[in-house]
């Protein structure tokens, strides 16, 4: 089987870049009426959300760029289960054995059914609230290996053809056509699965559309003058910057911060397959590698610190800047446990279990094409 392509060191870049910047939106709250400007923490964090697009946008490109015509669905589904999974489910029943929620509510977390049918696009997020992404990402994967057994080599036109199909068919039997994830229609039907259904309907999935479309430019390997990526990539690096310090009135979806992430993602990666000297320093790639573990770590820390603080004389007398540094720390280091004892050890199970599944499968064919 052919091997994975090899890592872009941009795109793990931005992947640190991506959960920091959630991270630090979910704490800026900390920040707010305790300094001279008593929106201290929205000034500096509050378009963090960003980083949401900015990962289904990177999660697009991924999956056209790592698989190849050869990939199977099994093989696809395997290795994303592994990478999924665990984590997702260690750090939910770590969230629910903190107290304050019903097992209806872990179940529903558990199966990345999203809590309630309203609130587009977020349906009442999850038991652990970075969760709700996972829900869309989940449904992608779905369609994706879907395309791949239709056709691994037309995988990502198709991947984005039924992307497209799903969302703008359930919004036409729904009534309502919009490209806003905010004003996606919901289903009107009595179900635990109705949260579902809307979800399916919401055009957030259109950021992973990009992203394949993204991967499916730097994989035609179009001849571009150096000159030229050069100034895509200051420019698109420029609107990026700015847009996230103007603080401008946008939200998720391709019309908010979903394009201004793709043009990014794709100055990036233009920029480093054709630049001579691009190196990401090393704490961002190791960043990158603990993303995931960071993103879905942030908030187990956040309700443990507010627990606590009444509790520990150490944690109370932070405030602020202190305070938001205590809970990065405390971050960086739940998140590296995490990515050591379950993400990084359930990863390697993944590739075990497909090296043997495709050893057997060779195994069952050289038998059936031996003579008798």
């Amino acid at each position: 089987m052919q091997q994975e392509k090899t890592r872009i060191d941009s795109i793990q870049a931005l992947r640190g870049v991506a959960a920091l910047l959630v991270i630090l939106y979910h704490y800026k709250l900390n920040l707010n009426g305790i300094y001279q400007k008593a929106n201290f923490g929205d000034s500096l964090f509050g378009n963090g959300a960003l980083g949401v697009d900015l990962f289904f946008i990177i999660s697009g490109f991924v999956m056209g760029y790592v698989t190849t015509a050869t990939t199977t669905p099994g093989a696809f589904l395997l290795k994303r289960f592994f990478r999924i999974i665990p984590l997702a489910t260690v750090a939910t029943v770590g969230t629910f054995m903190l107290g304050g929620n019903e097992l209806p509510t872990l179940l529903k977390s558990l199966f990345f059914i999203p809590l309630k049918n309203s609130d587009a696009p977020f349906y009442g997020y999850s038991l652990l609230s970075p969760v709700w992404t996972l829900s869309y990402e989940v449904i992608f994967y779905g369609v994706f290996a879907l395309a791949l057994a239709i056709s691994p080599k037309r995988r990502i036109a198709l991947a984005s053809a039924g992307l497209a199909a799903m969302v703008f068919g359930m919004q036409i039997l729904l009534g309502h056509l919009t490209i806003d994830p905010l004003s996606s229609p919901l289903i009107q039907w009595d179900s635990v699965f109705a949260s579902v259904l809307s979800e399916v309907a919401n055009p957030l999935f259109l950021e992973f559309i990009a992203g394949m479309a993204i991967a499916r430019f730097y994989l035609n390997n179009v001849k571009i003058p150096k000159s030229w990526i050069n100034l895509f990539f200051i420019a698109t690096l420029g609107y990026f910057l700015f847009t996230y310090a103007l603080r401008a009135n946008l939200a998720h979806g391709l019309l908010g911060y979903g394009h201004v992430c793709a043009l990014l993602v794709l100055g990036v990666v233009l920029f480093e397959k054709h630049g001579q000297r691009f190196i990401v320093p090393a704490w961002l790639m190791k960043l990158g590698d603990l993303s995931y573990s960071m993103y879905l770590a942030h908030i187990f820390v956040m309700i443990v610190v507010d627990r606590w603080n009444d509790l520990s004389p150490q944690i109370k007398a932070t405030v602020g800047m202190s305070r938001v540094a205590l809970m990065l720390a405390l971050t960086l280091a739940l998140a590296w446990l995490l990515f050591s004892v379950v993400e990084k050890p359930f990863i390697l199970v993944g590739k075990m279990l497909l090296k043997y599944w495709n050893e057997r499968d060779m195994q069952v064919a050289n038998q059936r094409s031996s003579p008798n």
